[in-house]
């Protein structure tokens, strides 16, 4: 399995975006991982976010899922009993909140985008 690729995903299922856009030196969140700057990778990832949205565990099992040379990161086992791994763990009824409230956002979000692009073509309507 490509552990590398399940932090990936872990990070969007978490955030709601990627963590970079591109695995290489050339992407500027990437070369934060690579040369071990996480401080300021989990500062520029945290704007606009309540303090502490990322736990200390989560950015644990993060760095070292996402560690630039594949020998250093965490085995299965590893992840399996991280303290992250396992926290809580949210209801049905929690997570039904979650995507509501996140549903609720991107709705308007889409609802304004769309009144922005009527005004630019001049249909205020």
């Amino acid at each position: 399995m490509d552990l590398f690729a399940a932090a990936v995903i872990n990070f969007i299922m978490l955030s709601e975006i990627p963590p970079f856009i591109q695995a290489e030196a050339t992407d500027q969140y990437y070369k934060l991982i690579a040369k071990k700057k996480f401080k300021v990778f989990w500062k520029v990832h945290s704007r606009g976010r309540k303090p502490g949205f990322f736990s200390h565990n989560f950015k644990d099992l993060t760095q070292r899922m996402l560690a630039n040379d594949p020998k250093d990161r965490l085995t299965m086992d590893q992840i399996l009993n991280h303290p992250w791994m396992k926290g809580k763990i949210p209801t049905q009824e929690e997570i039904a909140k979650i995507f509501a409230e996140r549903k609720k956002i991107m709705e308007a979000k889409s609802l304004a985008q769309k009144k922005h692009q009527q005004k630019a073509m001049g249909k205020d309507n």
